[in-house]
């Protein structure tokens, strides 16, 4: 695996998919700060210096499983929270469906999986002790631990264990990422488009969808946002 290490860039997975363009060997770009970080939808992911880790893995020529794409996230997730737990071993660590890392209902990390030019690029950022958050983020993110750590040596770990949940994602520990899931059993909005529901989730099926009772109807759902949930 080819490893860049950056001060600061624009972007780790923009630099991830521009590798993939004429690369055809595993890498992974990791930088102190971003100025231009973003996660789902295009959103920006507030990446200060020094107090988060932030890191896009560039898998070229990425074998899917289109009937079990689904849960790729999720085991990209509950591996990298398995992870975190070991380090942190006192922080309650959740997950909001499909892949957002939460502690104390706020969230601590986020996770993309985009595909480009047949490759894959998972990118990861995390708020370890990042303290000070713009204002219209205060109320909804949050950072880890106060406490000091190893931060090379727990990318380190972290990179690892993104490849690995990456290449084994069909062999996904249900059973775990259930136990880890602050959604089940909440009342939730489900934003899919310009359409949103409001209903009760229920379950996550075999495949990784979110199963919302919705009107006494359950319906399963294999990609959404939830924008509200009631804790």
């Amino acid at each position: 695996m080819r490893i860049f290490n950056y001060d600061q860039v624009t972007s780790t997975q923009d630099l991830a998919k521009k590798y993939l363009e004429h690369a055809n060997q595993v890498a992974v770009f990791i930088a102190n700060e971003q100025t231009a970080g973003y996660g789902k939808r295009g959103r920006d992911f507030y990446s200060p210096a020094d107090s988060g880790l932030y890191y896009s893995l560039a898998i070229p020529n990425f074998q899917v499983d289109n009937d079990k794409i689904g849960l790729l996230t999720l085991n990209l997730a509950t591996k990298i929270v398995k992870q975190l737990q070991e380090y942190f071993p006192k922080v309650n660590f959740s997950l909001k469906w499909v892949n957002d890392i939460y502690v104390n209902n706020k969230k601590v990390a986020g996770i993309l999986a985009e595909g480009h030019n047949n490759g894959l690029v998972i990118g990861v950022g995390i708020n370890i002790n990042t303290s000070n958050f713009p204002d219209e983020l205060s109320t909804m993110v949050g950072s880890i631990s106060e406490e000091k750590i190893d931060k090379q040596a727990l990318i380190k770990l972290l990179i690892t264990t993104t490849y690995a949940a990456s290449q084994n994602y069909t062999h996904l520990n249900l059973t775990e990422y259930k136990s880890l899931s602050n959604v089940i059993n909440k009342q939730i909005t489900l934003k899919i488009g310009k359409q949103k529901l409001v209903g009760k989730a229920v379950d996550i099926d075999k495949l990784g969808r979110l199963v919302v009772e919705v009107n006494g109807e359950l319906r399963k759902f294999s990609s959404g946002e939830i924008t509200k949930l009631i804790l």
